[in-house]
């Protein structure tokens, strides 16, 4: 009888524990850039800070910003729930307006359609630094990450403009993953 009793309070802890494990595989994660992600890239962060935005009741996105420390370079990740085609389209209308002014500085903006994804890539060298800004569409969600590099001008903001592209696709690349957007 005691063998019976310990049987069927080790199958229920098992089924319990098999339970959690498929909530937890099936759950989606935030799409926050979290401190776990930065160690995986091995960047070095003075500050992270995580928020929900919300809008008339309802989330709006996420949004998370950091400070690497060496170089010393800005990350903002924003992830938007409900985000429609104008979204993107005004976005991309806006930096090609900015692209076109003269004193705004240096850049390029580059279509980058994926399957089931809509998209294009920034980068541009001005007055005021560097920055590398990626911009993903996928049905209503909307992904933008941003790596900037203030205090930068010449030959340094070219080099700045390629360390933020590089820095950009890796964090892009760590998240679409974790949200299951990339295998």
């Amino acid at each position: 009888m005691i063998r019976f009793a310990l049987l069927v309070t080790l199958v229920e802890i098992g089924l319990t524990a098999g339970a959690a494990l498929l909530i937890a595989w099936n759950e989606e994660p935030e799409p926050f850039l979290t401190r776990d992600d930065l160690r995986t890239l091995d960047l070095p962060y003075e500050s992270l800070r995580n928020e929900r935005v919300p809008s008339l009741q309802a989330l709006h996105c996420y949004e998370s910003r950091a400070v690497l420390r060496v170089p010393r370079q800005s990350v903002y990740v924003s992830y938007r729930v409900e985000a429609g085609p104008k979204d993107l389209e005004s976005r991309r209308e806006k930096e090609r307006a900015l692209l076109e002014k003269k004193e705004a500085g240096q850049g390029s903006l580059i279509d980058e359609p994926f399957d089931g994804e809509r998209g294009y890539a920034v980068r541009h060298r001005g007055p005021h630094g560097a920055r590398m800004e990626l911009v993903r569409a996928r049905g209503r969600d909307l992904f933008i990450v941003r790596v900037s590099q203030e205090g930068v001008q010449g030959a340094e903001a070219q080099a700045a403009v390629a360390r933020c592209d590089r820095l950009a696709h890796l964090i892009q690349h760590q998240i679409m993953t974790k949200l299951r957007w990339r295998d």
